[in-house]
């Protein structure tokens, strides 16, 4: 019988043991410093949202400015609102 199983009255049950693992780290060494840049870049727009997360808001339709053409490599969203 594997590792973790136990044999009941009406048949074995087994427990999983899954190996644990330290935190997976960010995806890429830049995922720090994007959310740095999202923030130096939109000023009073970019909010931080708890740990690394960046709002930004109030893009202006004509000149939303990077945030649609840069990939941050870190949780920011840009919030756009297209006139009517």
């Amino acid at each position: 019988m594997p590792t973790g199983c136990r044999r009941t009255a009406s048949w074995p049950t087994c427990e999983p043991r899954w190996p644990t693992h330290p935190p997976a780290p960010r995806a890429t060494p830049a995922a720090t410093t994007g959310a740095a840049h999202a923030l130096d870049t939109y000023g009073d727009d970019a909010e931080r949202l708890g740990a690394g997360r960046v709002l930004i808001t109030g893009l202006a339709p004509a000149e939303p400015g990077p945030a649609l053409t840069t990939e941050h490599f870190a949780p920011v969203l840009a919030v756009l609102k297209l006139p009517r």
